[in-house]
């Protein structure tokens, strides 16, 4: 007892305090500072289809770390890991919250159970990677943009030929990141650097 400790929530506000007690069914703190979070959190959503293994758990941190605020893990045709139940998005989370504490960032990345398609296309439209034609730079899109649009990223075997006709059939664009095919952690963490570097500007959106 009387270690100093940090705890914040889901908005980012932190408070400063002390271990008064430590039993084996509760913890008390008192606390003696709360402060805001400096960082502003901004709305950004990425789903994507899932990679194998630990490069989800890197994922998970890289974009909690840039400030994304919701990830939706993406069940889709030539998906190959699709995490159901609740023992990985526990894991996520664990991982999103220490993120958050190292990055300084405002509140924790929101993480959604496993999605299918489908059920993203109900949604709002967005935009999704794509390494074919007529496939538009993001950051060209996000340069005219008022808000920035949710963003999928697809398994390494690519989107079906149905899923893509989905896709366009419901107004989601694609764009692309490059002219090399990316792993999918890549794809996912070089698109929320580019949208995370843009800021809502008086004619629209730029560069932060």
């Amino acid at each position: 007892m009387g270690d100093d400790v940090e705890l914040f929530d889901s908005a980012g506000t932190v408070g400063e305090g002390a271990i008064i007690n430590d039993s084996s069914n509760q913890l008390v703190v008192n606390i003696t500072r709360v402060r805001a979070s400096s960082v502003t959190a901004r709305s950004l959503h990425i789903a994507s289809a899932v990679p194998k293994s630990s490069r989800a758990d890197w994922l998970i941190e890289k974009l909690c770390e840039l400030g994304v605020a919701r990830f939706t893990p993406l069940a889709t045709e030539r998906a190959v890991v699709l995490p159901e139940g609740t023992g990985k998005r526990d894991r996520w989370q664990r991982i999103a919250e220490e993120a958050a504490r190292q990055s300084g960032r405002a509140g924790v990345m929101a993480i959604d159970t496993l999605t299918p398609l489908d059920k993203m296309l109900a949604g709002e439209p967005g935009v999704f990677g794509s390494t074919q034609p007529p496939a538009e730079p993001l950051a060209a899109i996000l340069s005219r943009e008022a808000a920035t649009p949710t963003i999928l990223i697809g398994p390494e075997g690519g989107w079906s030929d149905s899923e893509i006709a989905k896709l366009t059939t419901a107004g989601w664009r694609a764009v692309t990141l490059g002219p090399t095919t990316l792993r999918i952690e890549t794809a996912a963490i070089a698109a929320a650097a580019i949208a995370m570097g843009f800021s809502p500007s008086p004619s629209g959106r730029g560069p932060a």
